[in-house]
């Protein structure tokens, strides 16, 4: 039986925090599934998630298949007053996928150099297995060339 994701509340989740200067933001998946589908939860200030949205269907219409990645295939509107979100869907190619590399290179990566969004120089990520952090660090915005558009002064 599959379960319901919650986002940065998950028992479960890598997360992914300080994405964008002057923004609450945070970005999270499942630590595990089964699918060749699955997303990337956005969530925080509502009026940086609408932002954020419209940058997000622009990685879906551009078609930018990584090799070891896969693909973005859809965005959730922003929905829900108690936690705002919206997702990200993506679709892997290869069975050995590292979430990890998701978040801190594809990820980044595509917000800066195809939305041109301007990331934090450092964001932090974080590992949560069975309501436990497993793993925290810093990860500096490195080999990405930063985008010029700040979130926090569109919304």
């Amino acid at each position: 039986m599959k379960r319901i994701f919650l986002g940065s509340r998950d028992e479960s989740a890598i997360i992914l925090s300080h994405i964008f200067p002057d923004s609450d933001l945070v970005a999270s998946t499942p630590f595990a599934f089964e699918d060749k589908r699955s997303g990337v939860y956005f969530e925080g200030n509502p009026h940086h998630l609408e932002v954020l949205f419209d940058f997000l269907v622009e990685l879906v219409n551009t078609y930018n298949e990584e090799p070891y990645f896969g693909r973005w295939i859809g965005v959730t509107p922003p929905e829900g007053k108690l936690l705002p979100r919206t997702i990200i869907h993506y679709e892997i190619l290869k069975g050995n996928f590292d979430k990890i590399q998701l978040l801190n290179l594809v990820l980044r990566k595509h917000l800066a150099e195809i939305c041109d969004l301007r990331l934090a120089r450092f964001s932090r990520l974080s590992i949560i297995v069975r309501n436990k952090e497993i793993h925290r660090s810093a990860l500096p915005l490195e080999h990405i060339l930063n985008g010029e558009i700040m979130i926090s002064l569109c919304a």
